[in-house]
């Protein structure tokens, strides 16, 4: 019995959305927008999120970063091996590390998207890294200014390489001494980002080996475009920062004219994208949703007026007053559902699937079409609450008078 009432409640739902497909069709698309623009916000902001958590990863617990800052008109003037010197000698005992980016890619003979970058013994010691085979660049290789190259473990599966292989750079050979984990930010979610972030395929070789590959002669003195300092907590942390800052600033180096690595500034920027997609997707979303609402109660009310009649007929062979709210409630929230389904539905399929590039991470898991299609059911039942309402309180006494 209870079934079969199932049924026939099912069928009275389809025949009245049948009765009126234009307005019923306005309120399914009006929905489905405004919840895939829900879903599309929730995947941003998720994605920027996971972004903040890998990016404070990949920087390590307890470092902070500095490089010279680009001014107006101008390049970044370049730190230089004497900066990190007096860092490493008066910061007491805190570790420093150098790093210097050089062309990567074709231009030395590398794999498309290689970032080529030159540093210290103590890199591996500052950044949260590992060595999967092999050793790190050390003291004796920064000394000698031997050619050997860690290569990341991306670079080591594209060209096929084992510790002990030669791998050329510009015109040189230089001999693999190490594969590495550089972490997990792809090398095309790193444009954006500061040079402490080298991407998941790179190379690493000594700071001393002069740029070989350079049609020009080599610099007088080595370029250092970051500076790395891990402490052992945040307090120290904070003070090794303050002390950095006085210390450059007596080799004429001013707090304005270096940019800082921190946590707190990688997350900071990525909480200001964070707040302004969700007011603007959230708007868009409201908006929507807001649309397809009134339509869905404009559809309601419509139906209620054209079927007076069989609500008054339905009232008249035993048919409670709940039993009518029930069918319209029942409408709307089915009707809710199935838009928010197929709009978060439709548009987790073009974040999973990268149908449509897009330039900011994006979280793909199916969490954020269950958070649409939960407020789907909620918006229709709150939308439908007042047309259910009237409909149920219409008497077969009127019924027979509008009829």
């Amino acid at each position: 019995m209870r079934a079969l009432r199932q049924a026939l409640l099912f069928r009275d739902i389809a025949e009245s959305l049948q009765s009126n497909p234009l307005r019923a069709g306005l309120a399914f698309a009006a929905l489905a927008l405004g919840m895939s623009v829900l879903t599309l916000v929730l995947g941003v902001i998720g994605g920027l999120h996971l972004r903040s958590q890998a990016m404070v990863e990949e920087l390590g617990v307890s470092v902070f970063g500095v490089g010279a800052a680009k001014t107006e008109g101008r390049g970044a003037s370049a730190l230089t091996p004497t900066d990190v010197t007096v860092l490493r000698n008066s910061l007491g005992a805190a570790t420093v590390s150098a790093l210097s980016l050089h062309p990567g890619g074709p231009a030395v003979g590398l794999p498309a998207g290689t970032q080529l970058a030159g540093t210290d013994e103590q890199l591996f010691h500052v950044r949260p890294w590992t060595i999967l085979d092999g050793r790190a660049i050390d003291t004796e290789d920064v000394r000698l200014r031997r050619h050997v190259v860690v290569v990341s473990r991306s670079l080591q599966q594209e060209c096929n390489l084992r510790v002990g292989d030669l791998l050329r750079i510009g015109r040189r050979p230089y001999t693999v001494i190490g594969i590495a984990d550089l972490g997990g930010i792809p090398a095309a979610d790193t444009t954006s980002l500061p040079s402490s972030f080298l991407g998941q395929r790179a190379a690493l070789i000594p700071l001393t080996v002069p740029p070989h590959w350079r049609k020009q002669p080599p610099p007088r003195s080595t370029r250092v475009d970051t500076i790395f300092v891990k402490t052992g907590d945040k307090r120290s942390l904070d003070a090794a920062q303050r002390s950095a800052v006085s210390l450059l600033a007596g080799l004429g180096r001013p707090a304005s004219s270096l940019t800082w690595i921190t946590a707190d500034r990688l997350v900071g920027k990525l909480a200001q994208w964070q707040r302004v997609v969700f007011l603007a997707g959230g708007a868009a979303a409201l908006l929507c949703l807001v649309l397809g609402g009134t339509t869905l109660a404009s559809l309601l009310l419509a139906n209620i007026r054209e079927r007076i009649p069989e609500i008054g007929l339905r009232r008249a062979i035993g048919a409670s007053s709940r039993d009518i709210g029930l069918l319209f409630l029942c409408e709307a929230t089915i009707l809710a559902a199935a838009s928010a389904t197929a709009g978060s539905g439709a548009m987790w399929l073009v974040l999973r699937f990268n149908l449509v590039p897009f330039p900011i991470p994006v979280m793909t898991s199916f969490s954020i079409v269950l958070v649409p299609a939960l407020s789907g059911l909620v918006l229709g039942a709150c939308f439908a609450l007042w047309p259910a309402r009237i409909a149920s309180r219409i008497q077969p006494s009127e019924a027979l008078r509008n009829a």
